[in-house]
């Protein structure tokens, strides 16, 4: 009787199989394709992020303008600069020179108005400070009707989203990369 178990081992040998070029072909396309799908989605991500930086960047600059405004109420008016007593309608990005305004107020109260302006003006460009917004600019136009004013904020996206018509940002940018914040002050009429 003959073992089994003592037979040739030549006789059973059982093929072993492994991947093939194709198959590791296509296993790295799926893992690249994926790779460039995670690239994307950091970077998208860091976009948003700048964004939101940006964001809150200008909403400091803003707020800086208006607290300097509400503190000096009796020279509001030094404050215009759309349509108002300077060269420039617009503060930061593309404007050289300093502000100056001779006609409301005290000479006090525009000496503060002045300085707020040319200090707005650094900040909106960049200077005195770690980041910047893109092409900052910024912009006080008054309402002729009820004297309120509205500061605004506009700067360059980085990515197009809708457009804004903010006469401040009108000539600035491609319309779709405009970011703009305004903020209205209103002022009380106390002699009636």
């Amino acid at each position: 009787m003959i073992d089994k178990r003592h037979t040739n081992p030549m006789s059973q040998i059982t093929r072993v199989q492994g991947f093939s070029i194709t198959e590791t072909l296509v296993a790295l396309l799926v893992f690249a394709i994926g790779i460039l799908g995670f690239i994307g989605m950091q970077n998208r991500s860091v976009q948003v992020n700048v964004e939101a930086d940006q964001r809150e960047q200008a909403m400091r600059l803003m707020t800086y303008m208006v607290e300097a405004i509400n503190t000096n109420r009796d020279a509001k008016r030094c404050y215009v600069t759309l349509g108002g007593v300077h060269a420039s309608p617009f503060v930061g990005t593309g404007v050289s020179g300093a502000f100056t305004c001779n006609a409301y107020g005290t000479q006090e109260t525009q000496a503060q108005a002045n300085k707020d302006l040319n200090f707005w003006d650094e900040l909106l460009k960049g200077e005195n400070q770690g980041g910047a917004l893109i092409n900052a600019r910024g912009c006080v136009a008054e309402d002729p009707v009820t004297g309120n004013l509205t500061v605004s904020v506009v700067w360059q996206g980085l990515v197009d989203t809708v457009a804004s018509d903010d006469p401040c940002a009108i000539t600035a940018y491609t319309t779709e990369s405009r970011r703009v914040l305004n903020y209205n002050i209103a002022f009380a009429d106390l002699k009636n």
